[in-house]
């Protein structure tokens, strides 16, 4: 995290190294995820990441920790209120 936000702050691009892998017609938008809960429950943005992710923060090395299969994503929109018709995430 500390690395994420020297570069964040020097202006400098982030290497990101893909952990999760979904289908090609599936789209995700991380800023959009990441604004939603900054606003809907005042998690600082760089806390999100553990919404999907897990406790980022104390892993020597990020992994895996969801499956992040369409019924994780469904039962997650549900529960936030958010769209769950199919164009909000597949082209």
């Amino acid at each position: 995290i500390e690395k994420m936000r020297s570069l964040y702050e020097d202006g400098k691009s982030i290497h990101w190294v893909r952990v999760h892998r979904v289908p090609d017609h599936v789209r995700f938008v991380h800023e959009a995820h990441i604004r939603y809960f900054s606003e809907k429950d005042g998690i600082e943005p760089s806390q999100v990441c553990q919404t999907c992710h897990g406790d980022v923060k104390a892993m020597e090395k990020v992994k895996q920790v969801e499956t992040l299969k369409m019924g994780d994503c469904v039962s997650c929109h549900k529960e936030n209120s958010a769209p769950t018709d199919c164009v909000t995430c597949h082209y």
